[in-house]
């Protein structure tokens, strides 16, 4: 099974996004997965987690935001 995790994290300004994909055998391993994550980031700041499953064909591809994307923080 593959999934998607995605961690955010911040304290007063977003400190951005972090995006793994893992292939692991359950989403209870994903989740662990995303617990190594979060304890590699400082606890002075606060984060959320989000684990989405895909299919085994699926795959992400990173790609640079376009200047726009990052200021008004949309895509599209």
């Amino acid at each position: 099974m593959k999934f998607i995790i995605v961690l955010h994290s911040w304290h007063v300004n977003s400190m951005g996004f972090r995006v793994k994909e893992v292939d692991v055998a359950s989403e209870i391993e994903a989740y662990g997965e995303a617990k190594k994550m979060q304890d590699d980031i400082d606890s002075f700041y606060s984060s959320a987690t989000e684990i989405i499953k895909i299919s085994d064909s699926e795959t992400i591809t990173p790609r640079m935001l376009t200047f726009s994307e990052r200021i008004t923080g949309r895509i599209g």
